[in-house]
């Protein structure tokens, strides 16, 4: 009876791992995705009028890059209300020094 239980608890939780497993797969695909397509639309910013490289070493680069960083993954939107108060820590801690 227990070996019995055993295995059932183990069936379970190798099911449950793998569809966990999968399911955070799938989302971190669907970001990719997402970013790739982000960065399709912005990509006169990756040309050069010197030599048409498409490397980011531009400083207007900086701040695309930035964005991209800061997304969340889940709303796919830049977290406002946690840069504000990041900030305004920020702020704090350079007027207290």
């Amino acid at each position: 009876m227990k070996k019995n239980l055993i295995t059932i608890f183990l069936s379970f939780a190798g099911i449950i791992f793998l569809l966990n497993s999968n399911f955070t797969t799938n989302l971190r695909k669907k970001y990719d995705k997402f970013l790739g397509n982000e960065y399709k639309k912005a990509a006169y910013i990756f040309t050069d009028d010197i030599n048409d490289n498409k490397e980011p070493d531009q400083p207007e680069m900086a701040a695309f890059q930035n964005h991209y960083m800061i997304i969340d993954p889940k709303t796919k939107k830049v977290p406002e209300s946690t840069l504000l108060k990041s900030y305004d820590y920020t702020k704090r801690l350079k007027s207290s020094a």
